[in-house]
């Protein structure tokens, strides 16, 4: 069932991605620099951490994440997603400094969603440097490019015409998507987790049983949070085509659209 979107989305598989396993090689000083190296800590690490708290408090964003890349305890301090303390000290730097007082989306942290704002001419995936050309695509917490964009989500066009017969319409409109260039686009990565979830309930449970239907539902409050997420983000000409009526119409269109040419 899933070998046509195995080969539409690369990489998919059933089985969790193995990590991989650096090599790691001793570095070996040169005797001079062996005399001189030294493990000393920086005085400014043996502070109490209320110190350190009171100090980052009054720092910019683009100045703690320099600090994230100077020692393992500032790493560790400032990248704690559950910390209450840190979330305060990122919040606190993306009011004052970024002048944006609205709340991150479900599930990310102030860090990510800090950077994602800070850094927002810039597209996280190849580096791209134009703010008038890398955009903010909220559905898919995601800053990128156009050609970025393209690499990383897939239409909805191109998913009716290849998967429109193992993927029913009531799992597509539960899944995150945007409206670019007259069409519907979805996240690889996403679509790609959902419809595992999809396969491995369909293994246990027919798709009538309630908990088939309970499955469908989280998916649906999920994808509702998220777009009501959007909605305060963007201008209300660009969120219309986002209704689920509309995307409902368009895959059954697609889907008529390409019966017809498999007749013909």
């Amino acid at each position: 069932m899933y070998s046509k979107i195995s080969s539409l989305i690369p990489g998919f598989s059933l089985l969790p991605p193995q990590p991989l396993r650096p090599t790691l090689q001793k570095i070996v000083l040169p005797p001079l620099l062996q005399k001189s190296h030294t493990t000393t800590p920086c005085k400014i690490t043996l502070l109490p951490s209320e110190l350190l708290i009171q100090i980052f408090s009054h720092l910019s964003p683009y100045e703690l994440f320099l600090l994230r890349e100077t020692c393992v305890r500032f790493n560790k301090f400032l990248d704690a997603p559950k910390s209450s303390t840190t979330k305060e000290i990122w919040r606190n730097a993306r009011k004052e400094f970024l002048k944006d007082k609205s709340n991150p989306p479900k599930e990310m942290s102030e860090r990510e969603y800090t950077k994602l704002l800070y850094y927002r001419g810039f597209c996280q995936f190849c580096g791209h440097n134009n703010i008038f050309r890398v955009e903010i695509y909220w559905q898919f917490k995601a800053r990128c490019c156009h050609e970025c964009l393209m690499k990383n989500t897939i239409s909805l066009n191109e998913l009716i015409k290849n998967c429109g017969d193992t993927i029913p319409e009531g799992l597509i409109v539960t899944i995150p998507y945007i409206y670019y260039n007259d069409s519907y686009y979805f996240w690889k990565n996403t679509l790609n987790y959902i419809y595992i979830q999809y396969l491995i309930y369909l293994k246990t449970n027919s798709i009538l049983s309630p908990q088939f239907y309970s499955f469908l539902y989280s998916l649906k409050l999920n994808f509702k949070s998220i777009m009501v997420y959007v909605k305060g983000k963007m201008r209300k000409e660009d969120y219309e085509p986002l209704h689920e009526i509309r995307i409902r119409d368009e895959i059954r269109r697609l889907k008529i659209k390409n019966l017809f040419y498999i007749i013909n």
